[in-house]
């Protein structure tokens, strides 16, 4: 690969760098493994006392202290720097765009002359690696001299890896970049097949679904069908615009058949939502049939489930329907971020749309004990990656709780809402107050966000609760966007994201603008946190609220993910609002008690996805009833 813009000198500077600095943490005696006769005590009583100062030290310098030889030297110098090497392709690649170290910016320079064909400012090239970071890191991996040695695929057999990595993947009609591993899960897709993708929310799996497309129209074939949830139809419209060179057709609501006239003539990439599935299957006809008794004309080559947890329930309807769909397809790949190493009957379900063969060998598998196990004999149908596998680059995620003390009329609003026994009214403590700023929880809110804002980040809030996030709207005014429940329309969804997406921070100070005009932005998202936590991605924003403790557990995972996921480059921030001595610590104490169960789990989503049972909110109000 030609190199005009000098990125592969820069990256081995940069690994030189983060290699020594990372063994520098580690102690000389660990020298010893390569070597058991060298002796160190000397250099360790003259403080070269890690693997890094080792490295760094001159030979000539270690010669002069006193009992060290020049053969000890070279010994020492020659383990050093065969760990260096190592640590070289072991060293996660993270890039800094708050503290900015020149070696840093010198490879971020770089990779924007490249993204841009010009030589921009620094400033220019930080901004640019905030706002398209997946696509830096993916450029990383195309000059990385190790990426072979820090890409690793989990749970899969050798033979399987050996035989996906042989498997080739045109991505002509592909336009972006895709990651090492995404590449690896486009190819596994081709050589299964009929598969199931269940990489952990937020690593591009909707990219990796566009690449077997994009593959397979390569091959010759464009009848390719996508089955998703109504809220991200067009997410996957604008997602296949972006990364294929192929049409892209939404069919919903009561234009269907019109809008599938130009697809069925010249092919495409066709989008449906579940609901849709009863009249596309009239339309098209569809029984229950093999794709050997289906008319030619009506065989997909690629059929998408997004969301598959959507069709578990053998029963449902839109499962019966997708199944009968899924029959007429050659390809198949079903999608969900679900875990579900711990779920073999939700699995076993899936796959049977699909393997109905390989299902049954599953079921057998069934008696594995250790999630690992069954993930390795699942392996010819199901593959699964999660963040802390693939995405070494993600900065870090730090949470903290954020506690409140009641005012007395709150305390007395709480206490009535108590004894009315009425769990929903508990649940929004101080947010039920009728002008937001008599709320503390309203007001800790505004002090987190306005400090979000000085510092340039932007923030979503989530709540379970419509009325809730409407106060939110009130007391943050003219910073906060307009939420985004369950009633927004698709159309209108995307409309927000992207306007929140695309609102930049003002260079200046509004209350020092010489037209004195406010060059504020709405940098604040509210959303539902159950209609909100899916299908959405953020990467914008890196601070994260929650007004009040989730009930189900896995929907704070799925919120964080909206902003914790691939492309994030700033550290996020994840505060939770509690209040004392309410319902509040009862939830976040029975979550905590939990823990140790989840940690037993493959993903701790995978466990206490009930919400808190109607015994279980009983038995909360009844405590709280004793501690009035």
């Amino acid at each position: 690969m030609a190199d005009k813009y000098g990125i592969t000198p820069a990256l081995h500077h940069w690994l030189d760098e983060a290699a020594v600095r990372y063994l520098d943490e580690v102690n000389i005696e660990k020298l010893k493994i390569a070597n058991p006769n060298l002796r160190l005590s000397t250099l360790q009583n003259a403080g070269i006392t890690t693997v890094g100062k080792a490295y760094n030290y001159s030979p000539r310098s270690m010669e002069r202290l006193p009992g060290v030889g020049a053969d000890t030297v070279r010994q020492v110098k020659a383990a050093a720097r065969a760990y260096i090497a190592e640590a070289k392709k072991e060293v996660p690649i993270r890039l800094d765009p708050e503290g900015r170290p020149p070696l840093d910016t010198r490879l971020i320079q770089a990779l924007y002359s490249e993204r841009s064909g010009k030589q921009g400012t620094t400033e220019e090239a930080w901004n640019d690696f905030l706002i398209h970071g997946a696509e830096y890191y993916a450029l990383i991996e195309q000059y990385d001299p190790y990426q072979n040695e820090r890409q690793t695929q989990v749970d899969l057999p050798a033979e399987i890896v050996k035989a996906v990595l042989e498997t080739p993947a045109d991505l002509r009609y592909f336009t972006g970049t895709p990651r090492s591993y995404q590449l690896f899960g486009i190819q596994y897709s081709i050589y299964e097949k009929r598969s199931l993708l269940g990489d952990e929310m937020g690593l591009g799996k909707t990219i990796q679904a566009l690449g077997l497309i994009a593959h397979l129209y390569a091959r010759g074939r464009n009848k390719f069908l996508v089955i998703c949830p109504a809220s991200v139809l067009i997410n996957w419209q604008r997602e296949a615009e972006k990364f294929c060179q192929i049409p892209a057709y939404i069919f919903h609501g009561q234009d269907m058949q019109q809008d599938i006239a130009p697809w069925m003539e010249k092919g495409g990439i066709g989008v449906t939502n579940f609901e849709s599935l009863g009249k596309l299957s009239a339309l098209w006809h569809i029984e229950e049939v093999s794709p050997e008794e289906a008319q030619p004309e009506k065989l997909l080559d690629l059929c998408v489930i997004d969301e598959a947890h959507y069709i578990k329930n053998p029963a449902a309807t839109r499962t019966i329907l997708a199944g009968r769909i899924l029959k007429r397809a050659e390809y198949a790949l079903m999608m969900t971020g679900t875990p579900l190493e711990n779920r073999v009957d939700e699995m076993c379900q899936l796959v049977e749309l699909i393997r109905p063969e390989f299902a049954d060998e599953l079921r057998k598998m069934a008696a594995y004990d250790k999630a690992t196990q069954f993930s390795e004999k699942a392996a010819p149908v199901y593959l699964r990656r999660t963040r802390d596998d693939v995405l070494t680059e993600l900065p870090d995620l730090i949470e903290e709780d954020a506690w409140v003390e009641l005012t007395k009329e709150e305390r007395n609003d709480y206490r009535k809402s108590v004894m009315a026994g009425n769990f929903m009214s508990m649940r929004q403590v101080s947010w039920e107050q009728k002008d937001p700023k008599e709320s503390v929880k309203a007001l800790r809110l505004r002090e987190i966000v306005e400090e979000a804002g000085a510092n340039k980040r932007k923030v979503i809030v989530f709540s379970f609760f419509r009325n809730t996030l409407e106060k939110v709207r009130e007391i943050l005014g003219n910073f906060a966007m307009e939420p985004i429940n369950g009633s927004v329309p698709p159309a209108k969804r995307q409309a927000i994201l992207d306007a929140f997406a695309a609102g930049t921070f003002p260079e200046e100070d509004p209350k020092n603008s010489p037209d004195g005009e406010d060059q504020s932005i709405p940098y604040v998202l509210p959303c539902q946190v159950i209609s909100g936590g899916m299908g959405l991605n953020i990467q914008s924003a890196s601070v994260v609220i929650f007004c009040e403790p989730q009930i189900k557990p896995s929907l704070e995972t799925q919120a964080i993910s909206r902003a914790y996921r691939m492309g994030q480059v700033q550290k996020v921030l994840v505060f939770r609002l509690y209040a004392k001595d309410t319902v509040d610590e009862k939830i976040r104490e029975i979550l905590m008690e939990k823990q140790s169960v989840f940690d037993e789990y493959a993903d701790p989503s995978s466990v206490g996805e009930e919400s808190l049972s109607g015994n279980l909110a009983a038995r909360i109000i009844e405590e709280e009833r004793k501690n009035l």
